[in-house]
């Protein structure tokens, strides 16, 4: 029997017919299960899925005795025992059970033997006349067809595998390249095809596969290549390149500062110092210090660190591995190789993925070097392992809570507890300056109620140091408390906890206060002007309990102004705010920090874009921020908190509020390019609107978003909130709004392309905002100069934008720069490319100076083509290439989308087709979500030159007609050049010219 294609049936060289086709559809399903007896029920499924006639049993006892009657002489193969059926044949008799016999015989042989091994599986690979049960429909053949053909590609990848193994590849790319057709999304099979072109000196063509593959699996499952896969490309690129491994420029020296105050670990620092001295040069030196958490093992291994450093001249590395870090898992091992990778020097893309040859590379690059490595906060054996260097010269101390005895190699040194005299005078260099010499017993009784545990022995003295109406004695009292004397990390009937409650309740009133409200600041770090906020204080007063909190190790600081809790510290601050604040002061404090966003956002705004519409008004309290680069670093620096704070907003019900903060910064994070979180304020803050019942605000933050939407090229759905806008703006009977969303909806039909939809749509904005602001004023006519353009009307155009620049009251120039712009931009189209340089050289520069990006991108991008216009194309290679870096660091798809098709048309011109040709596919892919006819249409004329150029008349022909079809959907003058070009084509002529006509711009 044959069911691995066409269901057949022989008996010797006789062909037997199966007779009618349930009759064939019993004898393959009898087939699949052979020798293996089969219900009536299972049957019955078989051969009528889920809707089987009342008289399926006598049709199943019917269709078997006309099937034995088929088979003649092989009729006694199918048996029946106590109302079961039963196909009986030897394994030889049905070709998929031969198949899955000499597969499974090829697996055992693959080891031992990969040469018969390969011949079996050859054989095997025969049997197959096509898809297994070709014709068969039904869940239980198309489930069974799935796990044969899943069988017959692993086979394949096994033989494959096999004949890499041989060398003997002859004739095997070919093959590979048929399944892969078939399969183009099977990773493994796909990296199969790469390994067996590298094998055969194709690696171009193989590196070709992986991009097709990749771009495949972006698109139709939106997920990148796997592990496998990867690899292989990886492997390849390792084999092509002469080394991945960058030298060391000098020495790296990374350890954090040693505390001021570090006390005793005397005896330990001569041991690890010994360590080193000791060693004879025959392996890693490995000291893993272990201890109860808040023995001061970070804080040991640092000072040796320091001490050790003239022995590793090369450098010293730290790295935190956050094993025992609350709300963290612990850093995997990859992770931490590629960032002691950087540490020592090698570049981001040369650093592979997989955790191996990761391993393998950091070894290659401390080899032969003499360097320290502390490896900080480990969770176990198995996380230190990968990152072991292989060769002496490199000492490595890691840090633990437990004990590492599993770590081969390695000396471990467990710390105990300080000595009575060593905490006594850890706890008198901190807190005794300034005061009177303490009392001994006192202080002993201090030091033992703190078990002379470091962390807790500097909490308390730093806490006694900072409150000078405080005496030891009174600390001594409050440390007799056992159920607050320590913390949550573990340590016999002790915690770490319970030493941050003791900190807290030495803290003055008014500092207890502050932390606990600062338990409630969102997002990850903040600066004494938000902790004012939240606090209620003074900026200058929140800054002095800024770094007492930081003293006291209650909070840290990575930056000058910048603040940040250590995770266990914020989650026991905000525990400590919920447990003693009320929901009112709780919601008091949220409401002041969002108030200082608000202010915030104001006074940027003022500098970046001043007279922005439905911005909320200024007052007199706002910060006063002096420039365009002190705004852009508010920008930088809150981004990512205003997306927590407005979701915490949502929590203690402030929306009136925190939908005025997603107003006025929402338009500030989109010019940075801050795109995603724009979007997500502008969400959190429509549904506070609504929440609230603020048609107004509503109206306001779908308008903003509406050109967000549009940045990150989703033109569709921005046109969809745009249209709900003007239905509220209509609604409110506000006319000014209305123009304003007029004004967004003309932009939306500019980047679709449609300009001749944008035109009247514009003029209808311009008409509504006569009596607005001069940005008003100026808004609608920028992007009607746009428009002109488009349909080269360039007098149009150019009048547009005088216009705007001669505005005297109008003193934005972030619209003086986009004016600046769009003059040099439509002179650049009319041919004035002289003129043009300037006027975008002037908008560029003005852009970067108020951190206008999209505006800066943009003005590159012109002056790429002006400068390919004058032939000079190095440097619209150069300003091309900046323009597309600028688009991509800031998410703008559309301002990217015009960098590739400037691009496209410099290499063009430069006679690099392939560059051309890859400029143009990228600008395609890059507006499948929403089509822009436009720039469509200017790719598809680069691509139809490209093909041209190269020969393929057809290939010009077809992305000419797309073309010419787009252009003339949307009336766009290019339409006309494109159909000559075409008529041109048609007459076998070549087309002269870098453009469709004589113009020498077409963008």
């Amino acid at each position: 029997m044959g069911i691995l294609g066409p269901v057949e049936v022989w008996s010797g060289d006789r062909r037997l017919s199966s007779g009618g086709k349930r009759q064939q559809r019993l004898l393959a399903f009898l087939a699949l299960n052979a020798n293996h007896s089969l219900r009536p029920s299972q049957v019955i499924d078989a051969l009528w899925d889920e809707s089987p006639p009342s008289t399926a049993r006598d049709q199943v006892y019917n269709t078997v005795a006309k099937l034995r009657g088929a088979l003649g002489d092989a009729r006694a193969a199918i048996t029946s025992e106590g109302g079961s059926y039963r196909l009986v044949v030897a394994e030889n008799d049905v070709d998929s059970l031969r198949f899955q016999q000499l597969v499974g015989q090829a697996r055992k042989l693959a080891p031992a033997d990969p040469r018969s091994a390969a011949t079996l599986l050859d054989s095997a690979l025969g049997l197959w006349r096509g898809n297994a049960l070709t014709g068969l429909d039904g869940r239980a053949f198309t489930d069974a067809a799935a796990i044969l053909d899943e069988e017959f590609l692993a086979a394949h990848e096994l033989l494959i595998q096999l004949r890499l193994h041989l060398g003997a590849t002859g004739g095997l790319a070919a093959r590979v390249a048929g399944l892969v057709a078939r399969h183009p999304v099977r990773e493994t099979l796909v990296a199969r095809q790469m390994a067996v072109l590298h094998h055969d000196g194709r690696a171009a063509e193989a590196l070709q596969v992986y991009a097709r593959t990749r771009i495949l699996l972006a698109d139709e499952l939106g997920v990148d290549p796997g592990r496998e896969l990867k690899a292989q490309y990886e492997h390849i690129l390792e084999e092509i390149a002469e080394s991945e491994v960058t030298e060391i420029p000098g020495e790296r020296r990374y350890l954090p500062r040693v505390v001021a105050d570090f006390t005793g670990r005397t005896k330990e620092i001569d041991q690890l110092i010994g360590l080193t001295r000791e060693a004879d040069g025959s392996a890693v030196v490995i000291t893993a210090l272990d201890g109860m958490p808040g023995i001061g093992k970070t804080t040991l291994a640092i000072r040796a660190g320091h001490l050790l450093s003239d022995q590793h001249p090369d450098g010293q590395l730290f790295l935190d591995l956050h094993g025992h870090t609350p709300g963290q898992s612990p850093t995997p091992a990859s992770t931490a190789l590629d960032a002691l990778l950087r540490g020592v020097g090698v570049q981001p893309e040369r650093i592979p993925e997989d955790l191996d040859r990761r391993a393998d590379l950091w070894r290659a690059s401390v080899a032969s070097r003499r360097m320290l490595i502390v490896l900080d906060n480990a969770a176990d054996a198995a996380q230190i392992r990968p990152l072991l260097p292989g060769t002496p010269g490199v000492q490595v101390i890691v840090t633990s809570r437990r004990r590492l005895a599993m770590l081969e190699g390695a000396t471990s040194l467990s710390l105990d507890l300080l000595s009575a005299d060593e905490a006594a005078e850890l706890f008198r260099r901190i807190a005794e300056p300034g005061r009177p010499a303490m009392d001994a017993d006192v202080v002993q009784e201090i030091i033992s109620l703190c078990d002379r545990l470091p962390l807790a022995i500097r909490i308390a003295a730093s806490r006694l140091r900072a409150r000078p109406t405080w005496t030891p004695r009174f600390l001594a009292e409050l440390l007799r408390d056992e159920d607050h004397r320590l913390g949550e990390l573990a340590a016999g009937d002790r915690s770490v906890a319970a030493a941050f409650a003791v900190s807290y309740q030495h803290l003055g009133a008014a500092e207890r206060a502050g932390f606990r409200l600062l338990g409630l600041m969102p997002g990850g770090d903040f600066d004494a002007h938000a902790a004012a906020a939240i606090l209620g204080v003074p900026v200058i007063a929140a800054g002095r309990l800024l770094e007492d909190l930081v003293d006291a190790n209650l909070l840290a600081q990575h930056a000058a102004t910048r603040y940040h809790f250590h995770d266990l510290l914020r989650q026991y601050a905000h525990t400590t705010v919920l447990e003693e604040c009320t929901a009112a002061e709780r919601h008091a404090a949220i409401r002041r920090l969002l108030e200082h966003y608000l202010a915030l956002g104001r006074a940027a705004e003022r500098v970046l874009d001043p007279g922005r519409s439905g911005a909320t008004p200024g007052e007199p309290g706002d910060p006063l921020l002096e420039s365009a680069e002190e705004a852009r670093g508010v920008v930088a620096a809150e981004h990512r908190n205003l997306v927590a704070t407005l979701q915490v907003a949502t929590k203690h019900a402030v929306p009136d509020i925190a939908s005025d903060v997603a107003v006025t910064f929402g338009p500030l994070l989109v010019r940075r390019g801050y795109l995603a979180e724009a979007l997500d304020v502008y969400e959190r803050g429509l549904d506070m609107a609504k929440a609230h019942g603020d048609h107004r605000t509503e109206a306001v933050l779908h308008r903003n978003k509406g050109l967000a939407l549009i940045a990150v090229r989703q033109l569709d759905a921005a046109l969809h909130t745009l249209r709900i806008a003007l239905a509220l703006e209509e609604e409110l009977g506000d006319e000014l709004g209305a123009g304003r969303v007029h004004t967004n909806i003309g932009i939306a039909h500019i980047r679709k392309g449609h300009f001749r939809e944008a035109i009247p749509t514009l003029l209808r904005a311009t008409s509504l905002l006569t009596g607005g602001t001069p940005r008003d004023r100026a808004a609608p006519l920028l992007n009607l100069g746009v428009a002109h353009t488009g349909v080269e009307d360039y007098d149009a155009a150019i009048d547009c934008s005088r216009e705007v620049l001669a505005l005297t009251d109008l003193d934005n120039p972030y619209l003086e720069a986009t004016a600046l712009l769009n003059l040099g931009y439509a002179l650049t189209e009319r041919g004035d490319t002289d003129d043009s340089r300037w006027y975008l050289e002037q908008a560029g520069s003005l852009a970067h100076r108020i951190g206008a990006t999209e505006v800066e991108a943009r003005s590159l991008v012109f002056l790429a083509e002006t400068f390919r216009a004058q032939g000079r194309i190095d440097d619209a290679l150069r300003q091309g290439r900046t323009a597309l870096a600028l688009a991509r660091d800031i998410g703008h798809r559309d301002v990217e989308n015009r960098a590739l098709t400037a691009l496209g048309r410099i290499h063009a011109a430069a006679g690099t087709v392939e560059d051309a040709r890859h400029c143009f596919i990228q600008a395609l892919q890059l507006s499948t979500r929403d089509r822009s006819s436009y720039t469509d249409v200017l790719a598809h004329d680069g691509l139809a030159r490209t093909s041209l150029s190269a020969g393929d008349h057809r290939s010009a022909a077809t992305h000419w007609t797309t073309a010419l079809s787009m252009a003339r959907a949307t009336d766009l003058p290019i339409a006309d050049r494109i159909a000559a070009e075409l008529g041109r084509l048609g007459d076998h002529q070549s087309p002269g010219g870098p453009g469709p006509s004589p113009r020498r711009s077409e963008v």
